[in-house]
C-alpha cells in the first residue's frame, strides 16, 4: 500500500499572520508615514541639520514604538515568520533605532554650520541641559539603558524575571517621556496630522499591549497536575488543560505561576488531543532551578499558543526527519506523537 504523504496525512490549518514581505512593508510604511505627513504640513524647511534631526527623531521613535509589536506576543506579526526571527529582529532593531535617536540631538546642534568643534560641543551641551528638552534627554538615556540591557542580558547579575520586569517598565516610561518631548518641542508635531499621529501610534500600541497582557493575567488560571523529575536537572510538568485551548504540535506557551508578574516560555510536549499540557523543562536559570518545588494544584496562567515550529509549512513528502538535542526534544515529542493516529483521530488537527 502506498504510504500517505505527510501533508495529506495531516489536516492542518494555516496560522494567521502576516508573511515576511507584509511585515517588512508594514515597518517601512510606518517609518515613512511621519516623514510624508511632515512634508505636507506646510512648514518651511530649515537647514540640513534641523531637517536631518527631525527625520532621524521621527523614524527612530517609530522603530522604538514598533519594538512593542516585535516582542513576539502578537501572533499576526510572529506566527508566520517564527518566534526566533521575531525576537532576533526585536533585539537588533533596537541599536538601529538608538543610533537614529542619538543622531537626533547631534544633528539638531547643526554640525554642518559650525567650523569650531568646541563651539559645536558647547551647543550640544546647551541642548542637553535645556529644561524644555529634559523629557527627551531622559527618554534617550532610558533607550540607551534598554538597548544595553538587551545586548548584555547574559552578563547581567539580575535574574530573568527581574530583568524582564525592569525592561518592560523602562520601555513604557521611555516611550511616554519621548511622546511628551515630541508634542512639547517637536517642530512638525504642532501640525495637525502629526499632532494626532504620535499620540494615536504611541498610546494606541502601548494600550493594546497592556490590554492583551491584562486579559491573560486576569484569565481563569489552570492547575498543575504533575511535577516529576525525569532526568538529571530535567523535569516533566503537566497542567490540566482548559477547554477551548487549541494549538498545533510544535508550538509553545508562556507560563505564569500564581500571580507573578513574570512569565516564562516553554515548548508544549503533548499533542493537541491530550487532556493536559505537558512541558519538559531543564534547570537552566533562576526560575527553572526551582521548578521541582511547584506544588500540585498551583494556579498557572497560559499565554499561547505561539510559534511556527509545526508541520504546516512543509511541502508534500513521504518522510519526516526531526533532529533535536537536549531539552529541544519537547516539541519533537509532540510532533512525532501527533503524526501517528491517536485514538481514531487524524493527527495534526488543532483539536480542543
Amino acid at each position: 500500500m502506498k504510504r500517505p504523504k505527510v501533508r495529506e496525512f495531516l489536516n492542518l490549518r494555516r496560522p494567521l499572520g502576516l508573511p515576511t514581505w507584509g511585515i517588512a512593508a508594514l515597518y517601512l510604511g510606518l517609518s515613512a508615514l511621519p516623514l510624508i505627513l511632515a512634508s505636507g504640513a506646510g512648514i518651511p524647511p530649515a537647514g540640513p541639520g534641523m531637517e536631518g534631526s527631525a527625520a532621524a527623531g521621527m523614524v527612530g521613535m517609530v522603530l522604538m514604538v514598533a519594538q512593542i509589536g516585535s516582542s513576539g506576543r502578537f501572533p499576526f506579526l510572529s506566527s508566520r515568520v517564527g518566534i526566533d526571527v521575531a525576537m532576533a529582529f526585536h533585539k537588533w532593531a533596537a541599536p538601529v533605532a538608538l543610533a537614529l535617536l542619538l543622531a537626533h540631538p547631534v544633528l539638531l546642534a547643526d554640525p554642518f554650520t559650525i567650523s569650531d568643534p568646541l563651539h559645536f560641543l558647547d551647543r550640544l551641551g546647551s541642548l542637553a541641559f535645556s529644561p524644555k528638552l529634559a523629557t527627551g534627554l531622559i527618554a534617550l538615556v532610558l533607550f540607551l539603558v534598554l538597548t544595553l540591557m538587551a545586548l548584555l542580558r547574559g552578563h547581567l547579575p539580575a535574574g530573568y524575571g527581574l530583568w524582564r520586569l525592569s525592561h518592560v517598565l523602562l520601555a513604557l516610561a521611555a516611550l511616554l517621556l519621548a511622546l511628551d518631548h515630541i508634542l512639547a518641542a517637536g517642530t512638525y508635531a504642532a501640525a495637525a496630522p502629526l499632532s494626532l499621529f504620535w499620540p494615536l501610534l504611541t498610546l494606541g500600541v502601548v494600550l493594546i499591549w497592556l490590554l492583551r497582557h491584562l486579559i491573560v493575567w486576569l484569565s481563569s488560571p489552570w492547575q498543575v497536575e504533575e511535577v516529576r523529575q525525569i532526568g538529571d536537572r530535567l523535569w516533566l510538568l503537566k497542567i490540566k488543560r482548559s477547554r477551548g485551548f487549541s494549538f498545533l504540535a510544535g508550538q509553545f506557551a508562556w507560563l505564569r505561576f500564581g500571580r507573578s508578574l513574570s512569565d516564562h516560555p516553554f515548548s508544549i510536549a503533548s499533542t493537541p488531543h491530550d487532556g493536559h499540557l505537558s512541558f519538559i523543562i531543564q534547570e537552566a536559570g533562576d526560575f527553572t532551578s526551582k521548578i521541582g518545588r511547584i506544588a500540585i494544584g498551583s494556579p498557572v496562567t497560559v499565554d499561547g499558543p505561539h510559534g511556527s515550529f509545526t508541520l504546516e509549512n512543509l511541502p508534500d513528502s513521504d518522510a519526516l526527519l526531526l533532529i533535536a538535542g537536549g531539552v529541544g526534544v519537547a516539541p519533537i515529542f509532540a510532533i512525532l506523537a501527533d503524526v501517528n493516529v491517536n485514538g481514531g483521530v487524524k493527527s495534526g488537527q488543532a483539536a480542543e
